[in-house]
């Protein structure tokens, strides 16, 4: 079967907010807040106004197998919400759910994640089984998740 690593993106207020999320997440590592970008060099780089909240990305689960995607066939706009309107969504079909061959405790922090942030999946390439380190990211100005 398909593995992936599964990635977990919570919207926080500070860096004290975000070392809260990875101190109940059981993940050892310390993240600082961000350098505030100029506002001269925003306008220059034609990101004026964008969103100064704080985003934390963080890889919770790697080299897991995909068991099955769900998929539906259901109206969404495209943050994965059902439309307002008619004529608001799409109706291609979309993952829905993903069921992952999981322990106990790995089922516990994906919960807990889904719950308070958003998750992703990447595939990883067949055969490609090595677990890194790979450190949580604190960022700035992408809005939030």
């Amino acid at each position: 079967g398909d593995h992936v690593d599964v990635i977990a993106i919570f919207g926080v207020a500070d860096a004290e907010a975000a070392n809260h999320v990875l101190q109940i997440m059981g993940i050892d590592y310390t993240v600082v807040e961000p350098p505030v970008a100029s506002r001269t060099a925003d306008v220059e780089a034609g990101l004026e106004g964008t969103d100064d909240g704080l985003t934390l990305v963080v890889t919770i689960l790697q080299d897991v197998k995909l068991l099955a995607l769900a998929q539906s066939l259901t109206e969404t706009t495209p943050g994965g919400d059902l439309p307002d309107e008619v004529g608001q969504g799409t109706q291609e079909p979309g993952a829905v759910t993903a069921t992952f061959e999981l322990n106990p405790q790995q089922s516990q922090e994906i919960t807990w994640a889904d719950v308070i942030g958003l998750l992703r999946m990447d595939a990883r390439p067949a055969g490609e089984a090595n677990v890194i380190d790979i450190v949580p990211t604190l960022l700035r100005g992408i809005g939030s998740p």
